[in-house]
Protein backbone atom coordinates (compact mmCIF):
# COMPACT_ATOMS: atom_id res chain seq x y z
CA UNK A 1 0.00 0.00 0.00
CA UNK A 2 1.13 3.42 -0.69
CA UNK A 3 0.50 6.58 1.71
CA UNK A 4 -0.71 9.40 1.30
CA UNK A 5 1.18 12.57 0.60
CA UNK A 6 0.66 14.05 3.50
CA UNK A 7 2.16 11.47 5.93
CA UNK A 8 4.69 10.05 2.82
CA UNK A 9 7.71 11.44 4.33
CA UNK A 10 6.72 10.73 8.07
CA UNK A 11 8.80 7.20 9.13
CA UNK A 12 5.96 6.19 11.71
CA UNK A 13 3.01 5.22 9.56
CA UNK A 14 5.84 3.63 7.09
CA UNK A 15 6.86 0.79 9.85
CA UNK A 16 3.67 -0.35 9.86
CA UNK A 17 2.70 -1.23 6.10
CA UNK A 18 6.59 -2.39 5.88
CA UNK A 19 5.76 -5.61 6.66
CA UNK A 20 8.18 -6.08 9.41
CA UNK A 21 6.28 -4.84 12.01
CA UNK A 22 3.14 -6.65 12.68
CA UNK A 23 3.86 -7.23 16.65
CA UNK A 24 3.94 -3.01 16.58
CA UNK A 25 0.94 -2.73 14.38
CA UNK A 26 -1.13 -4.98 16.69
CA UNK A 27 -0.27 -3.18 20.01
CA UNK A 28 -0.83 0.70 18.21
CA UNK A 29 -4.16 -1.67 17.12
CA UNK A 30 -4.84 -2.24 20.34
CA UNK A 31 -4.41 0.93 22.47
CA UNK A 32 -6.77 2.38 19.75
CA UNK A 33 -9.32 0.21 20.75
CA UNK A 34 -9.40 0.54 23.99
CA UNK A 35 -8.87 4.51 23.76
CA UNK A 36 -12.51 5.20 23.86
CA UNK A 37 -13.29 3.73 26.85
CA UNK A 38 -10.32 4.58 28.99
CA UNK A 39 -10.29 8.25 28.31
CA UNK A 40 -14.13 8.98 29.16
CA UNK A 41 -15.02 12.63 30.74
CA UNK A 42 -16.20 12.08 33.96
CA UNK A 43 -18.16 14.21 36.09
CA UNK A 44 -18.63 13.28 39.88
CA UNK A 45 -21.94 14.96 39.43
CA UNK A 46 -23.55 13.09 36.65
CA UNK A 47 -24.07 9.06 36.56
CA UNK A 48 -20.60 7.19 35.74
CA UNK A 49 -20.70 6.07 31.95
CA UNK A 50 -17.91 3.74 31.93
CA UNK A 51 -18.24 -0.10 31.12
CA UNK A 52 -15.66 -1.60 34.03
CA UNK A 53 -16.20 -5.43 32.74
CA UNK A 54 -15.34 -4.12 28.94
CA UNK A 55 -11.93 -2.30 30.38
CA UNK A 56 -11.35 -5.22 32.25
CA UNK A 57 -11.76 -7.69 29.04
CA UNK A 58 -9.05 -5.37 27.01
CA UNK A 59 -7.17 -5.64 30.72
CA UNK A 60 -7.22 -9.91 29.71
CA UNK A 61 -5.85 -9.42 26.89
CA UNK A 62 -3.40 -7.30 27.45
CA UNK A 63 -2.01 -9.49 30.38
CA UNK A 64 -1.89 -12.39 28.36
CA UNK A 65 0.41 -10.83 25.31
CA UNK A 66 3.11 -9.69 28.28
CA UNK A 67 4.50 -13.35 28.34
CA UNK A 68 4.68 -13.44 24.44
CA UNK A 69 7.84 -11.12 24.60
CA UNK A 70 11.22 -11.38 25.59
CA UNK A 71 11.53 -10.30 29.33
CA UNK A 72 11.92 -6.17 29.72
CA UNK A 73 11.48 -6.04 25.47
CA UNK A 74 9.82 -2.46 24.14
CA UNK A 75 6.38 -4.88 23.82
CA UNK A 76 6.89 -6.67 26.98
CA UNK A 77 7.11 -3.73 28.99
CA UNK A 78 4.51 -1.76 26.85
CA UNK A 79 1.52 -4.96 27.41
CA UNK A 80 2.74 -4.73 30.87
CA UNK A 81 1.76 -1.66 31.46
CA UNK A 82 -1.75 -1.38 29.59
CA UNK A 83 -2.66 -4.16 31.49
CA UNK A 84 -1.74 -2.35 34.95
CA UNK A 85 -3.13 0.39 33.72
CA UNK A 86 -6.62 -1.34 32.43
CA UNK A 87 -6.81 -3.20 35.47
CA UNK A 88 -6.85 0.15 37.61
CA UNK A 89 -9.52 1.81 35.31
CA UNK A 90 -11.25 -1.49 35.66
CA UNK A 91 -11.54 -0.83 39.46
CA UNK A 92 -9.33 -4.19 39.86
CA UNK A 93 -7.15 -2.89 42.45
CA UNK A 94 -5.25 -6.23 43.78
CA UNK A 95 -4.73 -7.54 39.94
CA UNK A 96 -3.34 -4.21 38.66
CA UNK A 97 -0.81 -4.24 42.11
CA UNK A 98 0.50 -7.89 40.92
CA UNK A 99 0.73 -6.72 37.53
CA UNK A 100 2.50 -4.18 38.62
CA UNK A 101 5.43 -6.00 40.90
CA UNK A 102 5.48 -8.85 39.16
CA UNK A 103 6.61 -7.31 35.74
CA UNK A 104 7.51 -3.39 35.86
CA UNK A 105 8.88 -2.98 39.22
CA UNK A 106 11.43 -5.27 38.79
CA UNK A 107 12.69 -3.16 35.94
CA UNK A 108 15.69 -1.03 36.62
CA UNK A 109 16.15 2.39 34.37
CA UNK A 110 14.10 5.95 34.12
CA UNK A 111 12.30 5.10 31.05
CA UNK A 112 9.13 7.23 31.02
CA UNK A 113 6.85 4.33 30.70
CA UNK A 114 8.08 2.96 33.64
CA UNK A 115 7.33 6.59 35.53
CA UNK A 116 3.79 6.33 34.18
CA UNK A 117 3.82 3.06 35.38
CA UNK A 118 4.39 3.87 39.15
CA UNK A 119 2.17 6.65 39.05
CA UNK A 120 -0.48 4.21 38.14
CA UNK A 121 0.73 1.76 40.71
CA UNK A 122 0.57 4.41 43.12
CA UNK A 123 -3.23 4.69 42.44
CA UNK A 124 -4.40 0.96 42.92
CA UNK A 125 -2.09 1.21 46.26
CA UNK A 126 -4.27 3.80 46.83
CA UNK A 127 -7.85 2.55 45.75
CA UNK A 128 -6.72 -0.55 47.50
CA UNK A 129 -6.73 0.91 51.17
CA UNK A 130 -3.39 1.58 52.16
CA UNK A 131 -2.92 5.08 52.12
CA UNK A 132 0.71 5.64 53.79
CA UNK A 133 2.34 3.36 51.27
CA UNK A 134 0.80 5.30 48.40
CA UNK A 135 1.90 8.20 49.78
CA UNK A 136 5.40 6.91 49.91
CA UNK A 137 5.23 5.90 46.36
CA UNK A 138 3.90 9.12 44.96
CA UNK A 139 6.65 11.06 46.83
CA UNK A 140 8.80 8.56 44.65
CA UNK A 141 7.15 9.77 41.49
CA UNK A 142 7.28 13.45 42.43
CA UNK A 143 11.16 13.46 42.27
CA UNK A 144 11.51 10.96 39.65
CA UNK A 145 8.83 12.62 37.00
CA UNK A 146 8.59 16.32 36.24
CA UNK A 147 5.61 15.65 34.02
CA UNK A 148 3.71 13.94 36.85
CA UNK A 149 4.70 16.15 39.24
CA UNK A 150 1.44 17.67 40.27
CA UNK A 151 -0.70 14.67 39.51
CA UNK A 152 1.90 13.26 42.36
CA UNK A 153 2.01 16.40 44.59
CA UNK A 154 -1.81 16.63 44.50
CA UNK A 155 -1.85 12.61 45.51
CA UNK A 156 0.13 12.59 48.15
CA UNK A 157 -1.28 15.68 50.06
CA UNK A 158 -4.87 14.16 49.04
CA UNK A 159 -3.70 11.07 51.42
CA UNK A 160 -4.41 11.03 55.41
CA UNK A 161 -1.72 8.97 56.82
CA UNK A 162 1.10 10.79 58.89
CA UNK A 163 4.50 11.86 58.42
CA UNK A 164 5.26 8.63 60.49
CA UNK A 165 3.15 6.26 58.72
CA UNK A 166 4.83 7.42 55.78
CA UNK A 167 8.55 7.32 57.06
CA UNK A 168 8.40 3.66 58.29
CA UNK A 169 8.60 2.87 54.07
CA UNK A 170 11.97 4.40 53.63
CA UNK A 171 14.75 2.37 52.69
CA UNK A 172 17.46 4.05 51.94
CA UNK A 173 18.61 8.02 51.45
CA UNK A 174 16.39 8.23 48.35
CA UNK A 175 13.59 7.54 49.57
CA UNK A 176 13.98 9.84 52.58
CA UNK A 177 14.76 12.01 50.14
CA UNK A 178 11.86 12.09 48.03
CA UNK A 179 9.54 12.43 51.12
CA UNK A 180 11.65 14.90 52.97
CA UNK A 181 10.89 17.12 49.23
CA UNK A 182 7.69 16.14 48.69
CA UNK A 183 6.40 17.48 52.00
CA UNK A 184 9.09 20.14 52.17
CA UNK A 185 7.23 21.75 48.82
CA UNK A 186 3.85 21.64 50.48
CA UNK A 187 4.26 23.60 53.51
CA UNK A 188 3.34 26.94 53.66
CA UNK A 189 5.13 28.45 56.50
CA UNK A 190 9.18 29.83 56.14
CA UNK A 191 11.74 27.11 57.23
CA UNK A 192 14.72 25.90 55.50
CA UNK A 193 13.91 22.20 57.48
CA UNK A 194 13.16 20.33 54.16
CA UNK A 195 15.67 22.11 52.08
CA UNK A 196 18.60 22.01 54.38
CA UNK A 197 17.63 17.67 54.42
CA UNK A 198 17.14 17.30 51.06
CA UNK A 199 20.74 18.70 50.17
CA UNK A 200 22.45 16.72 52.66
CA UNK A 201 21.00 13.79 51.18
CA UNK A 202 21.68 14.56 47.82
CA UNK A 203 23.36 17.90 46.16
CA UNK A 204 22.99 16.85 43.12
CA UNK A 205 19.25 16.34 42.52
CA UNK A 206 17.04 19.05 40.70
CA UNK A 207 14.76 18.88 43.16
CA UNK A 208 16.78 20.72 45.15
CA UNK A 209 15.89 23.80 43.09
CA UNK A 210 12.56 23.47 43.05
CA UNK A 211 12.38 23.72 47.04
CA UNK A 212 15.02 26.90 46.89
CA UNK A 213 12.83 28.57 44.73
CA UNK A 214 9.86 27.73 46.68
CA UNK A 215 11.27 29.54 49.93
CA UNK A 216 12.18 32.41 47.22
CA UNK A 217 8.40 32.33 46.66
CA UNK A 218 7.42 32.70 50.42
CA UNK A 219 9.59 35.68 50.97
CA UNK A 220 8.58 37.14 47.95
CA UNK A 221 4.86 37.28 48.98
CA UNK A 222 5.94 38.64 52.64
CA UNK A 223 8.45 41.35 51.59
CA UNK A 224 5.45 42.80 48.67
CA UNK A 225 4.11 45.65 50.54
CA UNK A 226 0.34 45.86 50.44
CA UNK A 227 -1.50 46.33 47.63
CA UNK A 228 -4.84 48.47 48.65
CA UNK A 229 -7.74 48.04 46.14
CA UNK A 230 -10.04 50.89 47.98
CA UNK A 231 -11.56 48.60 50.76
CA UNK A 232 -9.35 50.45 53.76
CA UNK A 233 -6.51 49.33 54.96
CA UNK A 234 -8.07 46.03 56.17
CA UNK A 235 -8.11 44.51 52.68
CA UNK A 236 -5.23 44.39 50.82
CA UNK A 237 -3.95 41.45 47.85
CA UNK A 238 -1.32 40.46 49.74
CA UNK A 239 -1.65 39.48 53.53
CA UNK A 240 -0.28 41.88 55.78
CA UNK A 241 3.05 40.46 57.37
CA UNK A 242 3.61 42.61 60.58
CA UNK A 243 6.52 40.18 61.73
CA UNK A 244 9.54 41.75 58.98
CA UNK A 245 12.56 40.69 61.24
CA UNK A 246 11.14 37.22 61.45
CA UNK A 247 11.14 37.28 57.05
CA UNK A 248 14.88 39.12 57.06
CA UNK A 249 16.22 36.32 59.14
CA UNK A 250 14.70 33.52 56.80
CA UNK A 251 16.12 36.10 54.03
CA UNK A 252 19.52 35.41 55.02
CA UNK A 253 19.22 31.91 55.87
CA UNK A 254 18.40 31.32 52.62
CA UNK A 255 20.60 33.62 51.03
CA UNK A 256 23.04 31.82 53.24
CA UNK A 257 22.35 28.33 51.94
CA UNK A 258 22.32 29.57 48.04
CA UNK A 259 25.93 31.37 48.75
CA UNK A 260 27.03 27.20 49.75
CA UNK A 261 25.26 25.82 46.88
CA UNK A 262 27.30 28.03 44.79
CA UNK A 263 30.88 27.24 46.75
CA UNK A 264 30.11 23.41 47.21
CA UNK A 265 29.48 22.95 43.55
CA UNK A 266 28.38 19.68 44.11
CA UNK A 267 24.93 20.94 42.67
CA UNK A 268 24.34 20.26 38.45
CA UNK A 269 24.11 24.39 37.45
CA UNK A 270 26.32 25.46 40.97
CA UNK A 271 25.67 29.26 39.76
CA UNK A 272 22.16 29.44 40.69
CA UNK A 273 22.74 29.78 44.01
CA UNK A 274 24.69 33.53 42.99
CA UNK A 275 21.70 34.47 41.17
CA UNK A 276 19.44 33.57 44.17
CA UNK A 277 21.77 35.65 46.37
CA UNK A 278 21.47 38.51 44.01
CA UNK A 279 17.57 38.26 43.67
CA UNK A 280 17.37 37.59 47.16
CA UNK A 281 19.64 41.02 48.29
CA UNK A 282 17.87 42.84 45.63
CA UNK A 283 14.63 42.29 47.70
CA UNK A 284 16.29 43.11 50.70
CA UNK A 285 17.11 46.85 49.20
CA UNK A 286 21.05 45.73 49.00
CA UNK A 287 21.70 46.73 45.30
CA UNK A 288 25.06 46.79 45.94
CA UNK A 289 25.23 43.43 47.04
CA UNK A 290 23.41 41.94 44.24
CA UNK A 291 25.50 43.59 41.98
CA UNK A 292 28.65 42.11 43.37
CA UNK A 293 26.70 38.72 42.87
CA UNK A 294 25.94 39.17 39.60
CA UNK A 295 29.43 39.85 38.47
CA UNK A 296 30.97 36.77 39.84
CA UNK A 297 28.38 34.38 37.52
CA UNK A 298 29.97 32.99 34.48
CA UNK A 299 27.01 33.70 31.46
CA UNK A 300 28.57 31.57 28.68
CA UNK A 301 28.16 27.78 31.68
CA UNK A 302 24.44 29.10 32.73
CA UNK A 303 22.21 26.36 30.71
CA UNK A 304 19.01 28.33 29.03
CA UNK A 305 16.66 28.12 31.90
CA UNK A 306 19.04 29.64 34.47
CA UNK A 307 20.30 31.78 31.64
CA UNK A 308 17.36 33.54 31.48
CA UNK A 309 16.88 33.63 34.97
CA UNK A 310 19.80 35.69 35.49
CA UNK A 311 18.94 37.99 32.00
CA UNK A 312 15.60 38.91 34.08
CA UNK A 313 18.03 38.89 37.31
CA UNK A 314 20.45 41.38 36.14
Amino acid sequence: PTLPDSIKGNPFPQIFIDGKHEPELAYFVFTKKQEPITNVQHNYWDPDTRDFKEIVQYAELAEKQISKYKKNSFLFVRYAYQAARLYLFGQEYAKSIAIYEKYLQPIKGNDAILNWALSNYAGAVRKNGDGAKAAYLFSRLFTASPERRVLAYANFHYITASDTEIFQYVTNAADNFNINAIIGFGTGDRTMKYLNTCYKLDPANTVNAVLLGREVNKIEGDMNESFYIGYGENYNYYSRNEDKNSVKQHLDSLRNFALMLYQDKKYTQPQLGLITAAYLSWMNKENDLAKKYLAQVKENDLNAKLGDQYQITA
